[in-house]
């Protein structure tokens, strides 16, 4: 296989099997999903419900906060430092892989003026208080002795950041991975969408904060960790290039160089045509997977922002031409995408007008009349949603 290669639209739809975007993939678990993508992406609150809407056939809101409500699904600052819900059999080689180092934590200590002594007095005091009982920052800040807290401020250029010292100790202390954040599930018909896809949209009511209980992880070794995780990327993303996964991961590429190296024989190396780099695939990934790629994809998707698929790769060339690279993925961000084949063929975004919500499709591409049906079609059954 190592001779193999693939063209584009071979290479995404092999992923988009995989990442359940095919419409014959339109069954799965939420949490099943969740694993399936390496957890779901949740910086906006609404982005895992429309994720697995575009994933699992009859999803609706309450199949998820179910899982929420069960903490099946945990959410955690990962990849990144972006935010995830991943599963409770995931989380613990997520959070081992993906912890802020101690040389991070001091660089942002200094930077904010707090010394290490400080620090750890008010982990401790926030740590006390979080005992058996999640809170919410404003009663974090309530029952901590007020001797302990005090405005702290950061220069950025001409900007004066201000804040206090709990909410960055408590930052720091999400990013070690000693703290847990949880979102509140949404009440699915509260959402206002006026301005969906224009700016940053989350829709987040209240957070919570909670001290992760020890558990049998904590002795997980930091490079094991890493080194599942970069497997769980390939399997679920593959074919994937170094560049890639160390983007994904957000880890220096000679680190994941080195990874990729220890677990050599457990990869086959592969060309997508046009594109120059080499790629990856997990030798698990069966023979059969491969076959009928040539086949188009009928669907048509209307993917939330920040999208697993959407945010899967570095190398952009493969999901939209360069010349609308910078609409779809501003200042690094994913827009609302819709996609078809496998490609981002333009944005989408809802505006309210008299009273009304409208959707918005800013297309990169034209369309033939088969696609615009289909834009139509989801486009009413996103409305139904």
């Amino acid at each position: 296989m190592d001779d193999l290669s693939l063209s584009i639209s071979e290479a995404n739809r092999l992923v988009m099997a995989k990442n359940h975007l095919l419409q014959q993939s339109g069954k799965g678990s939420v949490v099943g999903v969740a694993d399936d993508l390496c957890g779901l992406h949740a910086t906006s609150s609404i982005t895992p419900y429309l994720s697995l809407f575009n994933r699992i056939g009859g999803f609706s809101p309450e199949d998820l906060n179910l899982e929420l409500g069960l903490k099946r699904l945990q959410r955690v600052r990962a990849m990144r430092g972006t935010l995830f819900l991943v599963s409770r059999e995931k989380f613990p080689v997520i959070v081992t892989a993906t912890r802020v180092s101690d040389d991070v934590i001091q660089r942002k200590l200094v930077r904010w003026h707090i010394s290490n002594q400080e620090f750890q007095t008010v982990s401790k005091a926030i740590l006390s208080t979080l005992a058996g009982h999640a809170k919410t920052t404003i009663e974090i800040k309530r029952d901590i002795p007020s001797k302990l807290s005090r405005t702290i401020t950061m220069r950025m250029g001409r900007r004066v950041l201000k804040r206090t010292n709990v909410d960055e100790v408590l930052n720091l202390l999400v990013a070690q991975g000693g703290v847990q954040s949880q979102a509140e599930p949404l009440v699915w018909k509260d959402v206002k969408w006026d301005g969906y896809g224009l700016r940053f949209f989350s829709s987040i009511r209240k957070i919570t904060y909670s001290s992760l209980s020890t558990g049998p992880f904590d002795d997980l070794d930091v490079a094991e960790a890493r080194t599942k995780l970069v497997e769980l990327y390939i399997k679920s993303y593959a074919p994937v290039a170094i560049d890639d996964i160390a983007w994904w991961m957000g880890l220096p590429r000679k680190t994941v160089a080195n990874i990729v190296d220890d677990i050599s024989d457990q990869l086959v190396k592969i060309r997508i045509k046009g594109l120059g780099q080499e790629f990856l695939l997990h030798r698990e990934e069966e023979l059969n997977s491969l076959q009928d790629l040539d086949q188009e994809d009928s669907g048509l998707h209307f993917l939330p922002f920040e999208d697993p698929y959407a945010k899967g790769f570095k190398l952009k060339q493969r999901l939209i031409d360069h010349d609308f690279e910078r609409i779809a993925y501003p200042t690094g961000g994913a827009l609302p995408s819709v996609l078809a084949g496998g490609r981002i063929i333009g944005t989408w975004s809802i505006t309210t007008a008299d009273h009304v919500l409208r959707l918005l499709v800013r297309r990169f591409v034209p369309l033939e009349r088969t696609t615009v049906e289909k834009v139509r079609e989801e486009v009413s059954d996103l409305e139904d949603f």
